[in-house]
Formats: C-alpha cells, structure tokens, sequence
C-alpha cells in the first residue's frame, strides 16, 4: 500500500511538471500576440488619428483601453515567466521535511556566484547528507514537494489567464477601432 501511494506522488509531481511545462510553452503564443499591435503601430496610429477625427470621446476611450490591456497582457505575460518566491515559505509543515526531491538548500549560490560560479559552495557533505537523506518520510517529502508545484502552477495558471484574457481584449479593442473607422469611411 505504501508503495501504491509514492507512485502515485510521483505520477503526480511529473503530471503537474509537466502542466507548469506547458504552461510556460503557452506563453510564447502570448508573446506572438504582443507583438502584433508593436508590428502594426504605424497602421494602428493611423487608426486612431482617424478615430479621434470621427469622435474624440471615443477614440480616446479605445485607445486608452487598448493601451490598458495591452500593457496588463505584457505584465501578467512576464510575471508568468517568472519565477515565484521559495513556494516552501507558504507550506505548513514540521521540521522533518527537508526537501529532499529537489536538493532544496544544498548549494549556497549568491547573486553574483550565479554570472560567475566562482564561489558556489555545497551546505553539506557527502556524507552528512546520505545519513540525512536515509532518515527522511518519503512520502511526507513527496506531499510536499507535490504541494509546492501545485502552488506553483495554480499561480502560473491565474497569471496566464489574466494575461490571455489581456491579450484577447488588446485584439478586440483593435477589430472594434478599426471596425469604426471602416465604417465611418464606407458612410462617407
């Protein structure tokens, strides 16, 4: 039965990797859509001087909402991106958890050991740290790392959808400007 329950942990801990993959892959769409209105300013800035010649209110109005979601997709996109602080910081749990399924702790990396990887140094011994890793709860140690890339994705997961949700409105705030402007010369 123990057994049962560490496979499934660890089916588990690499069905969530593998969502944070994707979902980090997914952000390259993203990016892609940024960079539509970046690639058509010049036609968008046309656009909009025509906007704002048909009526002021609401040109400035869609343009500032473009703007708006345009730089919500950017910021959300990135902070997709980024990394988020320690996850093991928000999990309650007791001292015997070490972390051992990712190494947590083992290296001391600084800032500037990180561009250079001069002074990287390793927290424990070889030896010091098989005694340790020999009286870890294994199951314990994979609920928790489970629970840190859970936390993890969840946040990924809601950064991306506002992000998207950004994106789709930046694309609609410019079929609906151009869409007006359509109109209004087809009127004319």
């Amino acid at each position: 039965m123990e057994k049962n329950k560490n496979n499934f942990l660890i089916a588990s801990i690499s069905d969530i990797q593998g969502n944070i993959r994707a979902l980090d892959n997914k952000v390259i769409a993203i990016i892609i859509i940024l960079a539509i209105p970046v690639s058509q300013l010049k036609f968008l800035i046309s656009v909009y001087m025509n906007l704002f010649s048909i009526n002021a209110i609401i040109g400035f109005a869609l343009c500032s909402l473009l703007v708006i979601s345009w730089i919500s997709c950017l910021i959300f996109t990135f902070y997709s991106i980024l990394s988020i602080d320690n996850p093991s910081h928000r999990i309650k749990s007791d001292e015997n958890v070490k972390g051992y399924f990712y190494g947590t702790n083992l290296f001391s990396v600084s800032c500037w050991d990180s561009l250079f990887l001069k002074k990287a140094t390793i927290n424990k011994d070889l030896e010091t740290y098989r005694k340790d890793f020999s009286a870890i709860d294994l199951e314990k140690e994979l609920i928790y790392e489970q629970m840190k890339l859970v936390f993890i994705r969840e946040v990924k997961s809601k950064r991306q959808k506002i992000a998207l949700t950004s994106a789709f409105l930046t694309i609609v705030f410019i079929f609906i400007s151009q869409f007006i402007v359509l109109i209004n010369s087809n009127l004319q």
